[in-house]
């Protein structure tokens, strides 16, 4: 009021007239800011804090314009161009205009909150028909993997037996060759071997191919000296091998059994010698077979296979063996 008073009647009319205009326009505000209190409901307590103390902050830098003005008494002289100048008035409607534009703000929170309750809703709809799915799908694959192992399995069984059939085939084949062997064969009968001295044999059987001028095999020799004990291993017959087939040894005089000819059938007692191969022992499985070696130092080896008694086998070779150091005994 003491200022009023000094300053000329039109200069604070003026400025009363503003004054008053700031102090209404704060008186007003308020009255706006109830309006959006209904609208939000219960979501709107957070936007009215906001509201309230934005209207004290304008009351604020009206009392200190009041002191600046106490403070320096020759502004109120000035002429009205500073009247003109207080932004005050064009901020009050700003802060106005936030105040509006606040409320909009509020209102869209609110509008959110039933956006986000829409998509839990949606994603709770769409996991159960998942889960429904999936059900008839584990199920279809266990039926088809049953069927599908079904056919699979009754099929090698029906291919085995088609393979089965050829191999018998094969196998009978082999064995008819078997039952051709002679039914006969001593091939693997008792197997003895008995050296023997034949120094004195070898003597004789070079005079006598002096004498009679023709070759007295070997084999002749040992035939007609196990011919004269075939008796001990119960044998009948008794012939040589030669390369055109076996021959007769004869029972006469040496002469005699150069002229025998070949032995029909098969013999009892085979001589072999093995010698004249560069041989140890040969051997036939067709029948029992005596084998005369190499002649070493003057002695050979004897060596007789078949099916025969081994003990009596033994006995065999060792008279052989004996009449063979005294060939005397098969020239009488």
């Amino acid at each position: 009021m003491a200022p009023s008073r000094c300053v000329p009647s039109g200069l604070p009319i003026g400025l009363g007239s503003l004054l008053s205009r700031l102090y209404q326009k704060p008186a007003d505000a308020p009255a706006p800011a109830p309006e959006p209190t209904p609208t939000p409901a219960t979501p709107a307590p957070v936007n009215q804090a906001p509201a309230t103390p934005d209207m004290p902050e304008v009351e604020a830098p009206a009392a200190a314009w009041t002191d600046g003005r106490q403070a320096a008494d020759a502004a109120w002289a000035q002429p009205a161009d500073e009247a003109t100048e207080p932004a005050v008035p064009t901020g009050t409607p700003d802060v106005a205009a936030a105040a509006v534009e606040a409320e909009p703000e509020a209102a869209e929170p609110l509008a959110a909150d039933p956006v986000a309750a829409e998509p839990v809703s949606a994603e709770s709809v769409v996991a159960e028909p998942v889960v429904a799915e999936s059900e008839p799908v584990s199920a279809d694959p266990v039926a088809a993997q049953a069927d599908v192992t079904a056919p699979h399995e009754a099929q090698p069984e029906v291919e085995t037996p088609a393979v089965s059939e050829p191999e018998v085939a094969p196998v009978a084949a082999v064995a008819a060759p078997a039952a051709a062997m002679p039914s006969n064969g001593v091939w693997f009968g008792a197997y003895l071997r008995r050296d023997a001295d034949v120094a004195a044999l070898h003597d004789l059987r070079g005079q006598v191919t002096a004498a009679l001028s023709r070759d007295l095999p070997l084999a002749l020799l040992v035939a007609r000296a196990a011919q004269r004990h075939a008796d001990t291993l119960g044998l009948g017959s008794v012939a040589v091998h030669a390369d055109g087939g076996a021959l007769a040894a004869g029972s006469g005089s040496l002469r005699d059994a150069l002229d025998a000819g070949a032995f029909t059938g098969t013999p009892d007692l085979l001589v072999v010698d093995a010698g004249a191969m560069d041989l140890d022992d040969l051997h036939f499985p067709h029948t029992t077979t005596l084998s005369v070696g190499r002649v070493q130092g003057g002695r050979a080896a004897l060596t007789l296979n078949g099916d025969v008694d081994a003990a009596r086998a033994a006995q065999f070779l060792a008279q052989v063996a004996g009449t063979l150091e005294q060939p005397i005994l098969l020239v009488l």
